[in-house]
């Protein structure tokens, strides 16, 4: 627990990864960043990541949540040196790969 939050594991992958393969690879290897879950909605998550160095642009397997694209990242420095970052994270449809997923998100942009 950090300041009253649950801190989980999470995985970074590269856009394109399927959901199933990721999870797969989450059970094989360490996770690569821990975060706390700050708040969520339909659709997405807003997390800290309080180990590792998730960056905008790839995709995260949130423990207990699923796979996210990363789409926002703010970083800042603190008091010591260290530095927050807080991550915005779009939740990726279960029936399409992240590829179809990204596809359909740029589209709809203007």
């Amino acid at each position: 627990m950090r300041h009253g939050r649950e801190v989980v594991d999470a995985w970074q992958f590269t856009i394109g990864i399927d959901r199933h393969s990721a999870q797969r690879v989450s059970e094989e290897r360490a996770a690569d960043a821990r975060v706390t879950v700050l708040s969520a909605g339909a659709g997405w998550l807003r997390v800290e990541a309080i180990a590792g160095a998730p960056t905008r642009g790839s995709l995260l397997l949130i423990a207990g949540r699923g796979l996210f694209e990363v789409t926002r990242r703010d970083g800042w420095s603190v008091a010591g040196g260290d530095e927050r970052v807080l991550l915005m994270l779009r939740t990726l449809p279960d029936a399409l790969s992240a590829a179809a997923a990204e596809r359909a998100w740029s589209a709809s942009r203007p």
